[in-house]
């Protein structure tokens, strides 16, 4: 006999899928069900609920990422660089349990390219000569590198790396955001551990009182440090030529080199120096001079909690298009769409509902009205075949006198 049963999924078990079995052989219908409560039910998880957790892991992802990435170019009290300040998922990765060959992948977040990840699931696939990537509604997708650690598979802002040997028709699930909202937490245990401050200074330079010496309006302004920072060798100090209008500067050692300045047209214009940008306004005199050092006392300087604060507005998402707000944003309206989508459905259906009632009643139902009457009338004709039955009896019983006579 045919039976209907619920297996789990071809790659996670923890996904449930109907399945119509016969004669010990089982195939899956899941795709086939678009109706009824089951069908509902389905198209629910399908569409809504599972959509919506990569949609939330992704948020969760990008910002515990990019706020990582940030913290770690921090200085905390502790006179440390910042470390991790919350804890991240990793991209799921499931092999299909019939996989022939003994590889595995080692799937990461691409930091450089955070900003394109999407929500979707993948399918890596081999052929026995090539991989081949898509989506799980089997939308291809182009990826670059070669799988290996030197030149990992690069697509929508994550990496794989592939180890062990692949057979013909092996394959995997990725999925990058699933986790990414169940598994985001505090990683930071001491608030002195908080990366607050920048990890280097910009001064004006000063003499042996410790007297700025500069006689110009020229300043700068810490602007950030790159995500290649580490830490300064020496100070940076750079000095004003007004014959030349630039800035040569030397850290004492192999970094030196000059850079263009022209008060009237330059002003406010940022330059990047050892890993460390910053902003130059004003008109500086000749031999003029500003130190970039290292920052060896986090107190009473905030420089990178703002950066970190300006994450809230940057624009990481969407290939750069769309910030944590927006995407939430968009998250909360594109459920709202949904959720009123299916109010009107179901207001649609609850009307052809009660069309086809009235339809079926209109020719099944039961008329109360009808019925009374109907029953008038059974009785009248009762009564009008009892009087004739009645009258009947009398004629037959008169003649039965007349004859016994």
């Amino acid at each position: 006999a045919a039976t209907l049963s619920v297996t789990g999924s071809k790659y996670d078990g923890d996904i449930k899928e109907i399945s119509y079995s016969v004669g010990g052989s089982s195939t899956p219908i899941t795709s086939n069900i678009s109706g009824g409560r089951l069908g509902g039910l389905l198209a629910f998880r399908d569409e809504i609920l599972e959509p919506s957790r990569n949609a939330v892991g992704r948020i969760g992802v990008v910002l515990a990422q990019t706020f990582n990435q940030q913290h770690k170019l921090g200085l905390d009290l502790n006179g440390n660089m910042g470390g991790d300040f919350f804890d991240s998922a990793s991209p799921v990765v499931n092999a299909d349990p019939s996989n022939g060959g003994s590889a595995t992948l080692v799937v990461s977040y691409d930091l450089s390219s955070i900003q394109d990840l999407t929500t979707q699931d993948y399918i890596l696939s081999y052929d026995g000569s090539n991989w081949s990537l898509k989506t799980t509604d089997g939308t291809a997708v182009s990826m670059s590198g070669s799988g290996t650690s030197a030149s990992p598979f690069n697509f929508d802002g994550i990496d794989v790396v592939v180890s062990g040997t692949a057979s013909a028709g092996d394959s995997f699930l990725i999925r990058p955001t699933r986790d990414g909202a169940r598994d985001f937490g505090l990683a930071l245990g001491d608030v002195r551990a908080i990366a607050a401050a920048a990890p280097v200074r910009i001064t004006e330079a000063t003499d042996a009182n410790g007297l700025p010496i500069n006689t110009g309006d020229g300043s700068f302004r810490l602007r950030s440090v790159t995500s290649d920072f580490t830490t300064l060798s020496g100070s940076i100090t750079f000095t004003f030529d007004d014959t030349t209008n630039t800035f040569s500067y030397t850290d004492g050692g192999s970094l030196s080199g000059t850079i263009s300045y022209d008060p009237a047209a330059d002003n406010g214009s940022t330059y990047t120096v050892g890993e460390v940008s910053f902003r130059v306004t004003g008109t500086p005199d000749n031999g003029d001079s500003f130190v970039i050092s290292a920052n060896t006392d986090g107190a009473g300087d905030n420089a990178n909690a703002l950066a970190l604060a300006s994450l809230q507005t940057a624009d990481k998402l969407e290939g750069g298009t769309t910030n944590l707000q927006g995407a939430y944003g968009q998250l909360i309206g594109d459920m709202a769409t949904q959720t009123r989508q299916a109010e009107i459905n179901y207001d649609a259906q609850e009307a052809l509902n009660r069309q086809a009632q009235a339809a079926r009643d209109s020719l099944s139902g039961v008329n109360l009205d009808e019925e009374a009457a109907n029953l008038v009338r059974y009785q009248q004709a009762y009564q009008a075949m009892a009087r004739v039955v009645t009258v009947a009896d009398t004629m037959f019983q008169t003649l039965l006198s007349a004859v016994q006579r």
